[in-house]
C-alpha cells in the first residue's frame, strides 16, 4: 500500500503488474477496495493495475463533504497524475464507481482508453426500482429515503448533483465501453427487467459499447464473477 498525495490529501493505493494501458479499479458505494483483490491479481498478470480507497474511505484522508461524482473523478485525475501513470487508462467501475468513471471519461476523453462498467449505478435506479421493492428487503429504506440526503451514506454523497452530472453526459463518442449486468436483482423479475434496461441506456452513450448479462450473479460482480471482469478487461486491451 502507498499513500499518494493528490494536493494536501492522501489516497491509499495498491498497484502491481507492468504494461499499458494502466487499469484503474473504482469501488462501489459502501464496498471496501479490498473487494477488488481477485480482479487486481488477475489483471496484474497482463498489465499494470491499481485499486484505491476514495477520500473518506479506508486508509485515505478525509475530504470536504458532501461529495459528488465529479469531486471523486477529480480526485482520481489527481491520483493518476501524482502516481505517474501513463494515459490513456482503462477505468473499471463497480456500482457507484460506474457514474464516477463515466463522468471522468467525459471530462478527460483523451486520457481514457475504455470503460468496463460492472453492474453500474444509474441516475434513475432509486426512483424506478425503490417504489416496487418489498418492505422486507433491508435496502428498501435506503432506496426510497436514505439516498435523498448526503447523510444517508458514509461518504456523504450528494446523489442529486452526482446524477445530474451523469445525465449531462450525452455521448462518449466511439469510446470502447463494456457493461456487465448482474442477473439476479433480489429475486424481483420486474426490478431485474428495469435494471437491464437502465444499463442499456448506458450502452447508447458510445458507438462502441456492448452489454452482457452474467447469469447466476448478484450485484457484487467483483466477488461472484471476478473472472468475467478480468476477461472483459483483457479483451478490451487486445482490441485496441
Amino acid at each position: 500500500m502507498e499513500l499518494i498525495d493528490i494536493g494536501g490529501r492522501r489516497l491509499a493505493t495498491w498497484s502491481s503488474g507492468n504494461g499499458s494501458p494502466v487499469v484503474i479499479l473504482e469501488t462501489g458505494l459502501g464496498a471496501p477496495a479490498s473487494d477488488w483483490e481477485t480482479v487486481h491479481e488477475g489483471v496484474a498478470s497482463f498489465t499494470k493495475v491499481c485499486h484505491y480507497d476514495r477520500a473518506n474511505c479506508g486508509q485515505s484522508d478525509a475530504a470536504p463533504t458532501p461529495r459528488t461524482s465529479l469531486d471523486m473523478a477529480e480526485d482520481l485525475h489527481a491520483l493518476i497524475g501524482a502516481a505517474g501513470f501513463d494515459t490513456p487508462v482503462i477505468l473499471v467501475g463497480h456500482s457507484f464507481g460506474g457514474p464516477i468513471s463515466i463522468v471522468y471519461a467525459h471530462r478527460w476523453p483523451s486520457e481514457v482508453a475504455g470503460l468496463v462498467l460492472a453492474d453500474p449505478a444509474h441516475p434513475e435506479q432509486f426512483t424506478s426500482i425503490g417504489p416496487i421493492m418489498p418492505d422486507f428487503l433491508p435496502m428498501k429504506e435506503f432506496w426510497t429515503n436514505g439516498w435523498l440526503t448526503p447523510e444517508g451514506t458514509a461518504e456523504r454523497i450528494d446523489f442529486h448533483t452526482s446524477f445530474d452530472q451523469v445525465n449531462a453526459v450525452d455521448s462518449l463518442g466511439d469510446l470502447p465501453v463494456r457493461i456487465l449486468t448482474s442477473s439476479t436483482w433480489a429475486g424481483l423479475d420486474e426490478a431485474q427487467e428495469i435494471w437491464v434496461g437502465l444499463h442499456g441506456r448506458y450502452a447508447q452513450l458510445s458507438t462502441s459499447a456492448d452489454q452482457q448479462v452474467l447469469e447466476g450473479t448478484n450485484h457484487f460482480l467483483q466477488r461472484c464473477a471476478p473472472a468475467a471482469i478480468v476477461e472483459a478487461i483483457e479483451e478490451m486491451i487486445r482490441g485496441r
